[in-house]
């Protein structure tokens, strides 16, 4: 379904998208979150643990982004993800979800240049505490 979306290249490196590196990248030690439906799965998050804190990637499937389900199944994912690590750091070349990571307490470390390929698009680095996942408990009750 990710590959099918068309957002796996959003998501993944292409070196990260052959079926091999994939798989060993979900492996121990990180931890994999998914939310299955009738369609499959429909909510992938994948915590990658480095130093104190955790690399986070995560992909819901295009129908159910703006669903009270994905809402749920984000927090829920952030909730777990901060009761092991203090801080969590993302990765994205996509402008839009940069824009959407903002509302949620995510804050701009900086732009990787050529991460994505030398032609590629900037990469933005995104990181957020738990602390700061906590202040944000308004845009959650809000629904945003």
């Amino acid at each position: 379904r990710l590959a099918g979306s068309g957002d796996l290249t959003q998501l993944i490196h292409p070196r990260g998208q052959l079926p091999s590196y994939f798989i060993q990248d979900c492996q121990t030690p990180s931890t994999t979150l998914l939310e299955v439906g009738e369609k499959g799965v429909w909510f992938f998050c994948r915590l990658e643990p480095f130093y104190s804190g955790a690399g986070i990637c995560l992909w819901i499937a295009p129908e159910m982004r703006h669903s009270k389900e994905a809402l749920k199944a984000v927090e829920e994912a952030h909730d777990r993800a901060f009761a092991r690590f203090p801080v969590l750091v993302a990765l994205t070349k996509n402008e839009k979800l940069y824009r959407t990571m903002q509302k949620i307490g995510y804050h701009l470390q900086g732009f990787i240049p050529h991460l994505w390929g030398e032609d590629g698009p900037n990469t933005f680095s995104l990181s957020l505490t738990a602390k700061q996942w906590k202040l944000g408990e308004s845009w959650k009750k809000k629904g945003n």
